[in-house]
């Protein structure tokens, strides 16, 4: 009908902010400041919008940042860690163990491969869906304000307030990425890849990077 409609303004969503969201089998799932809201898109542009908690006991009262779907599983970052939640079974709850984020504020995550990436107030976690473990060092690295990370089948990237770290998944090592290497502002808030060039966010403006340049040597 090209025209746009609040579905916070007809629904009892709690928060007015909407941190991140994810689009899987006729739902719209809304990660918020007030927790996890599912959508049925079906219902959209009707007198009722079908608006649902997710997980009210567990989610309710959490900040949620970000998430990422891998298949019917959606992993949340919150300000306790991190969760995930079976869009089938309806069930999830927060990653536990000796090994990984534990309770640490987990602003971001990405995944490619059968390999989940988490950036944590401390560093970089990382979990290997297929084998249920999580990745030692190299793969596991302490980095201080991470804002955004964004993995590919050949590399990580990790934004920080201290420039770009890329994590060469063949090589297992690190290499960083400043000012110095062309970057317009160390602080770098917003990562995306196109084909064979990396974009990166800054509050000063945009970098483009050929990352894959075959001529180019880390």
């Amino acid at each position: 009908k090209d025209r746009w409609q609040r579905l916070a303004s007809k629904s009892r969503i709690l928060s007015r902010r909407v941190n991140d969201v994810a689009v899987y089998d006729g739902f719209l799932w809304a990660a918020t400041d007030f927790g996890l809201y599912r959508v049925t898109l079906s219902t959209i542009g009707k007198d009722s919008v079908g608006i649902t908690p997710v997980q009210p006991k567990q989610l309710l009262s959490e900040t949620i940042y970000d998430l990422e779907r891998t298949e019917n599983l959606l992993w949340m970052g919150t300000r306790y860690g991190a969760f995930v939640y079976d869009m089938a079974k309806d069930t999830g709850g927060f990653l536990s163990g000796t090994q990984g984020p534990h309770t640490e504020r987990t602003r971001t995550i990405s995944a490619s491969d059968s390999v989940v990436w988490f950036g944590t107030t401390y560093g970089v976690e990382a979990f290997d869906m297929q084998t249920k473990t999580w990745l030692d060092p190299p793969a596991r690295q302490q980095f201080a304000n991470i804002n955004f990370v964004l993995a590919q089948p050949e590399a990580v990237w990790v934004g920080t307030d201290a420039g770009v770290y890329k994590y060469n998944r063949q090589r297992n090592d690190w290499r960083q990425f400043t000012t110095e290497d062309g970057l317009i502002d160390n602080r770098v808030t917003a990562i995306a890849v196109q084909d064979d060039w990396i974009w990166f966010g800054t509050p000063s403006g945009l970098t483009a990077f050929h990352w894959n340049d075959p001529h180019r040597i880390d």
